[in-house]
């Protein structure tokens, strides 16, 4: 299967990537469905989502590859995504999700499990530390000399050819 390489595990295309976004969609929602369903405490739902979301993580940075990377390397640890756009943007983004985060911890009241305040402040910091990693990998990546950007392929138009009429042989006559 093109664009999921299994010895290095690797991503590479964008349908692989939005597949894992749809697998970590489907898992996390087994938080709410089943968790909730069975009434686990708090502490078990915390726990299950703060591990969910750090191997998730994990997995989309250290698998990824963006076009023209090398597939069979690993990344240096530092390394979050191929270009610093990308950090940058996925940065962004995790510091708004941490923004949400925040204000639904000052706007709503907790369901009266006592470290609840607790769950919530580890749950932004843990996206905060995630906003970081991708900004600081971004910014470390552009001190690097750029490299050269993979050209992408351009459909050709190719005209047919026109085809040789033959040309029918002259037959003698017989006698």
């Amino acid at each position: 299967m093109k664009g999921l390489h299994t010895r290095p595990f690797r991503l590479t295309k964008w349908w692989t990537k939005l597949g894992l976004l749809i697998v970590y969609v489907l898992v996390t929602g087994l938080d709410v469905s089943l968790l909730g369903a069975l009434e686990a405490p708090p502490i078990v739902r915390f726990a299950y989502g703060l591990v969910v979301n750090t191997l998730f993580f994990l997995v989309a940075v250290r698998a990824s590859r963006g076009a023209g990377e090398p597939v069979v390397p690993r990344r240096p640890w530092w390394r979050a995504t191929a270009r610093p756009t990308a950090g940058f943007v996925l940065g962004a983004l995790a510091l708004l999700l941490a923004a949400g985060e925040l204000r639904l911890y000052l706007v709503l009241e907790p369901s009266g499990y006592p470290l609840e305040y607790v769950f919530q402040i580890v749950s932004i910091m843990q996206t905060l530390v995630i906003a970081a990693y991708l900004i600081n990998s971004s910014v470390l990546l552009r001190r690097l000399p750029p490299e050269p950007k993979p050209e992408r392929l351009k459909p050709t138009r190719t005209t047919p050819t026109p085809t040789p009429t033959p040309t029918p042989t002259p037959t003698r006559p017989s006698r």
